[in-house]
């Protein structure tokens, strides 16, 4: 998020399951503990195993342009107001040209391949800048505000990698290239960046 501004859209997350479990990210609360979980594109509430925060700038005044987030204005994507990316989150976008080239509609791009895109640019942070990044036990794609899907890391560590041994990515970036031309794409497409919430979540607290 960047502090001062209209943040960058924020992680839908129901309370759920009041029950402790090993390696949950969890919180104490009057009832017991409190289980954070986040509403996923394709497995359902899952769990938020881990939450990290870093500040890439915390001064006032001129931020380094390699740092400035990228604003997306209102209406790009049917979103009311505008909100802010960072270049380097991956995103999914539904896009007809994807479906063409790749067989399916959905794909993952870095949000830096939308710069240009729909009025979409670089802006300068008006305020200290502080990144959230949020872990499930597998690779998550997760919905945030405006609708908005963003892929989240597992909080898997190498070791823990090499005692469940290899396994294939759930989710694939499309390279630079590629990634352009299905950013350059939803110049002309109606639809986004997703389909609509599940009608569970739509209640969801905000963090």
């Amino acid at each position: 998020r960047v502090k001062g501004q209209n943040q960058i859209p924020r992680l839908q997350i129901p309370r759920c399951d009041p029950t402790p479990r090993s390696g949950n990210l969890s919180a104490p609360h009057k009832a017991g503990w409190l289980c954070i979980c986040g509403v996923t594109f394709d497995a359902g509430l899952q769990t938020v195993t881990q939450v990290t925060r870093e500040t890439p700038w915390s001064e006032a005044g001129h931020c380094p342009k390699a740092l400035w987030p990228l604003e997306v204005p209102a209406g790009a994507f049917g979103n009311d107001r505008p909100f802010f990316l960072l270049g380097g989150q991956n995103i999914m976008v539904e896009s007809d040209a994807a479906e063409d080239m790749f067989g399916d509609p959905f794909s993952i791009i870095p949000a830096s391949a939308l710069q240009g895109v729909r009025q979409i640019e670089k802006a300068p942070p008006k305020d200290a800048m502080e990144i959230v990044h949020i872990y499930f036990a597998d690779e998550q794609v997760v919905f945030g505000e405006f609708g908005a899907l963003y892929l989240c890391p597992s909080s898997l560590d190498v070791v823990e990698l090499a005692f469940e041994g290899a396994r294939d990515p759930l989710y694939s970036i499309l390279p630079p290239a590629e990634a352009r031309i299905v950013a350059s794409a939803l110049r002309a497409d109606m639809c986004s960046f997703s389909g609509e919430m599940p009608l569970y979540a739509r209640d969801a607290v905000y963090a």
